[in-house]
């Protein structure tokens, strides 16, 4: 997917200015970089681009633990809320064809949705997130950062 890749690319390039520009020493591999400055040192890496993850687009791993002794998963989403996603319940008394053509309803502006994201996918803006820790179901991710540089700057400066 070349919109990915472009995206990839440019994570990677923020990442690496980001350590250049405070004297960091920086190698580059396919699937990682590495920034070393003396005993510290901080990695962003990823596996195969094309695995997505908990329906995000792609996730990064980022090791900071020399740094400020914490890891992270960042995922790239577009900055969009998500798909709804109607959940409906039948009463006892409902007919099944009244069941049977809820469904069918539910299922039609499901695949419209579907149509309208994929329409959109080329316009979509993308941004990364951090995976928050906890627990907590409602705040799974950090608001959206719209460059790693952006995102590091919030995490080390």
């Amino acid at each position: 997917m070349i919109k990915k890749d472009q995206y990839l690319r440019t994570i990677k390039s923020d990442f690496i200015n980001f350590f250049e520009e405070k004297g960091f020493t920086v190698n580059s591999s396919k699937n990682s970089v590495t920034a070393t400055y003396g005993t510290l040192s901080a990695c962003l890496s990823h596996e195969d681009p094309e695995t997505q993850y908990m329906g995000c687009y792609f996730a990064l791993q980022l090791d900071l633990k020399s740094l400020n002794n914490k890891e992270y998963t960042i995922v790239l989403n577009r900055n969009e809320p998500g798909l709804n996603m109607s959940l409906s319940f039948s009463g006892a008394d409902e007919s099944d064809d009244s069941k049977l053509q809820k469904e069918i309803e539910d299922m039609r502006k499901s695949i419209v949705q579907s149509k309208q994201r994929l329409d959109d996918f080329s316009n979509e803006t993308w941004e990364l997130f951090i995976k928050n820790d906890s627990s907590n179901r409602n705040n799974l991710y950090s608001p959206g950062f719209k460059s790693m540089q952006e995102l590091l700057s919030s995490l080390i400066d």
